[in-house]
Parts: C-alpha cells; sequence; structure tokens
C-alpha cells in the first residue's frame, strides 16, 4: 500500500501566518495608525484565527472505525488536529497573559469595597 502524501499546511493557515499578514498591513499602511485602527486590527486577528479553527473543524471527518480515514493517525486528520490545537494554545497564552493583571485589579476593587473607599 501506497503511503498518502502528506500535505502541509498552508502558511496563512497558521497562527505565523495571520500575524505576519496584519503585521504587513500594519507596517505598510500609508499613514500612522491610530489607538482605535489598533484595536480594530487585533479585534479582526482575534476573529480571524477563530474563523480558521472553525474552518479546520468543518473539515474533520467524523470517526469511524471502519474507515481508517477518520483515524487521528491519518497524517491529514493528524495535520487538522495539530493545527487546531496551536491555534487554540496561541489564542490560550494571550489570554492568559491579561489574566493575572485583571484578577489583580478584581482583588484590589474588593478590598477597597470592603474598606469603603469606593
Amino acid at each position: 500500500m501506497k503511503k498518502p502524501i502528506n500535505k502541509p499546511t498552508y502558511y496563512f493557515d497558521t497562527v505565523e501566518g495571520v500575524d505576519h499578514t496584519f503585521n504587513t498591513f500594519r507596517d505598510h499602511a500609508d499613514h500612522k495608525w491610530t489607538a482605535k485602527e489598533h484595536e480594530e486590527n487585533e479585534k479582526l486577528r482575534r476573529q480571524t484565527k477563530l474563523g480558521i479553527i472553525k474552518d479546520e473543524e468543518k473539515k474533520l471527518k467524523k470517526f469511524d472505525s471502519a474507515d481508517a480515514r477518520t483515524y487521528p493517525s491519518d497524517p491529514e486528520q493528524k495535520r487538522i488536529l495539530t493545527n487546531i490545537q496551536n491555534l487554540e494554545k496561541k489564542e490560550q497564552r494571550k489570554k492568559r497573559k491579561k489574566n493575572p493583571l485583571e484578577q489583580w485589579r478584581k482583588r484590589l476593587f474588593k478590598q477597597y469595597k470592603r474598606m469603603q473607599i469606593i
């Protein structure tokens, strides 16, 4: 039996590809971006990554024990699963970076509230 050709993930469907694209938009703009434009760019970047995750999930085949092409060990299924995993990992890292500050702010707010400063 011939081994199937392992098709690589398209660069622009990866985290690095999405980041590269949006950084290129920013770097080659004909004017200096405002804070609102930076915020819109980050929002669009997150939406693009979530859209890629949803698109990759649609490509996954439902597991069937009778069909070897639906196994996670199949090269195509494995590629899709690892791409989804990488995208989710990168998004979680960014969220985790924001959490400690947010938790600290909430704790501080509760302390001030208890002391009736606010």
